[in-house]
């Protein structure tokens, strides 16, 4: 989907959540989610990003006091604006649970044991490779030397 499409789409789902949006709007918000692959996806995360930055300025986070006002921050603006937030957020202790080596996305923070693999060559590649250097080298010492015959200019016949 194109930027401008995807501003049109988000503006229409803006005021769809506002209850401002015309029943032509409608209709054709419908029918981006009808017709469009990943439309429902798309509609639903920007759902869920909405609702959750809505109980965010609910709370009194400073991330924006008015969602009717995001159509008029520019990006910067908004990372600037969650980059305060995450600032001024509250630290969040996390407790390991024991043992974290098959937990996906925690690192060890022990030594790493790295074994190094022992790498098999099979036969039938070694004896290619013997084989075609042999005949590339009967080739090389052909061509070195063969003697170079003068061409053939003329024939003399008896008449």
């Amino acid at each position: 989907m194109d930027q401008k499409k995807q501003i049109e789409i988000n503006k229409m789902i803006l005021e769809l959540l506002d209850g401002t949006i015309t029943s032509e709007r409608f209709a054709g918000l419908e029918k981006w989610l009808s017709s469009e692959e990943g439309a429902i996806e798309y509609y639903n995360d920007f759902m869920k990003n909405y609702s959750s930055l809505r109980y965010r300025a609910n709370a009194g986070s400073g991330i924006t006091e008015s969602l009717a006002d995001a159509e008029n921050l520019s990006d910067s603006e908004v990372w600037q604006a969650l980059a305060e937030d995450e600032r001024n957020a509250e630290t969040v202790e996390v407790e390991a649970e024991g043992d974290n080596e098959n937990q996906p996305g925690l690192l060890s923070t022990g030594n790493v044991n790295t074994t190094r693999m022992q790498r098999q060559v099979s036969k039938l590649a070694v004896i290619t490779a013997v084989l075609s250097s042999a005949a590339m080298l009967f080739l090389l010492v052909l061509v070195w030397f063969t003697p170079e015959k003068p061409p053939i200019v003329a024939r003399l016949t008896k008449v």
